[in-house]
């Protein structure tokens, strides 16, 4: 089963990078770094036009404005696969061999294997962003798993020291869905509970409920959203 994931990643990765070799995109660099940089994306057939951030040359270290990317899990897309294209073909070796580091510091959501949030340093960076950051981040600068509820504090406390600090766009969204998930999982546990000691469902409706289906109930609301595959008959309809 992970081989075949894998290899359907592969694929689709794949895929990716040929679309990104046919379609004629414009790119053009919007910061000031030749390989590290923001990028701007058009494509002329569509009128799409997308922000590409370049960090590294491996599937999850980029981000790209596009749905394709939020939603596709793989790390890439056609647009960073096209900017990364490009960077092969007019930037020299010695560049693209270089280490990033940003201009201005770093929040941002790593794509590969699993969403993991992170921060990069630039070159200048505090003795107070720095401490703040050894807080909520590991030394790799991975957010500690503990911390995740403790976000908006970091974002809060980051506003009112000197350095800068860009937080990408789908670093809350992430956040959010997270908490949300959690919360879920929290209600489960409260509603499985009370499905125990025979409470759960009191005056919810006039009609009996079989267990299964409190079960069920259980299940849709707090994974916020799901497949109930139960056959025929089963009563999924109430």
């Amino acid at each position: 089963m992970i081989k075949e994931q894998k290899n359907l990643m592969e694929e689709q990765i794949t895929l990716r990078r040929e679309r990104a070799e046919k379609e004629k995109f414009k790119i053009k660099n919007t910061g000031k770094h030749p390989v590290y940089s923001e990028f701007k994306v058009v494509n002329p057939a569509t009128g799409g036009d997308y922000k590409v951030a370049v960090r590294g040359f491996a599937a999850g270290d980029n981000y790209c404005s596009c749905p394709d990317f939020r939603k596709n899990t793989l790390g890439t897309c056609k647009h960073i696969e096209a900017v990364l294209l490009h960077l092969e073909k007019t930037v020299s070796r010695r560049r693209l061999d270089g280490k990033f580091v940003p201009r201005i510091t770093e929040v941002y959501l790593h794509y590969a294997n699993e969403l993991t949030i992170r921060i990069t340093f630039s070159e200048d960076a505090g003795a107070r962003l720095k401490g703040l950051a050894h807080k909520f981040f590991s030394p790799g600068g991975v957010l500690k798993e503990n911390m995740l509820g403790q976000f908006p504090e970091f974002m809060k406390e980051a506003e009112v020291i000197e350095d800068r600090v860009i937080i990408y766009g789908d670093v809350m969204d992430h956040v959010e869905k997270e908490l949300d998930r959690k919360q879920g999982e929290s209600e489960e546990e409260k509603y499985q509970r009370q499905l125990a000691k025979g409470t759960f469902g009191k005056g919810l409706l006039k009609a009996a409920l079989y267990p299964y289906q409190k079960q069920g109930i259980i299940f849709a609301a707090c994974r916020r959203r799901c497949i109930l595959g139960d056959d025929m008959g089963l009563g999924k309809t109430i």
